[in-house]
């Protein structure tokens, strides 16, 4: 029955623990700080808070929009008492600085957010992979399989990309997987067959036959009467 076959971001698993995506939003920020301790004062300046979004943007993406939450109010608590004159102390003597740190903790949330829907995709994303892979898998081993005569074709030259055991049979000692079907059965040329598989590879609406003769060559090359009953199904990817 031939048919016709058409032609980063780390995230983490579903299976991934509150505690361990906690620790990688920890480490990252601490990164973020160590580096902020490398890069020279003078550049980092005006903007004391830059290797920090940057911190929340990866906590984000890795581990969703909680642990983005998590990882903006941690950098801030470092930032703020670090790095924010007067630095290591809590209190601070010019209000301005606690305006700065509400307009970085709002920016960091609307980014941890953003990132959370990301990450949120980024698994549906590999969640529908995963269950591709496994129907693909369900498919060929039914494949294989079945009784019946079944073959996969690619393309307009009819590449044969599968052939279950069945199928072989009826082709027993012909090398099959990636060649021509009608260079493989050159035979079948000239009936009816491949007008039908053209006009199913053109319109893409299925075909039956019943009862249909086929001339097939045996193993020394005489053609011999054999009669099939057969469907033609377009298969895209």
């Amino acid at each position: 029955m031939p048919s016709q076959l058409a032609t980063s971001i780390f995230v983490a698993p579903a299976s991934a623990g509150h505690f361990k995506r906690l620790a990688i939003a920890t480490l990252t920020v601490l990164a973020a700080l160590g580096a902020r301790y490398i890069i020279p004062p003078s550049l980092l300046t005006q903007i004391p808070f830059l290797l920090f979004f940057t911190a929340v943007v990866a906590s984000g993406v890795y581990g969703g929009f909680w642990t983005g939450v998590y990882a903006t109010f941690l950098s801030a608590a470092l930032s703020y008492y670090f790095f924010i004159p007067p630095v290591h102390f809590w209190l601070k003597d010019d209000w301005h600085q606690y305006v700065k740190m509400f307009l970085y903790v709002v920016d960091c949330l609307s980014m941890a957010a953003l990132c959370g829907s990301l990450h949120k995709l980024m698994l549906n994303l590999k969640v529908a992979e995963r269950s591709s892979a496994s129907d693909r898998k369900l498919f060929e081993s039914l494949f294989d399989i079945s009784p019946a005569a079944m073959v996969l074709f690619k393309g307009p030259d009819f590449i044969i990309e599968r052939a279950n055991s069945a199928y072989r049979e009826i082709f027993r000692g012909r090398e099959l997987i990636g060649r021509s079907f009608f260079e493989v059965a050159p035979e079948m040329r000239s009936q009816v067959f491949e007008q039908q598989l053209r006009q199913v590879l053109t319109t893409g609406e299925p075909l039956f036959g019943r009862a249909v003769l086929a001339k097939i060559a045996n193993a020394e090359g005489i053609l011999e009467d054999r009669y099939y009953d057969y469907s033609y199904h377009q298969v895209l990817d």
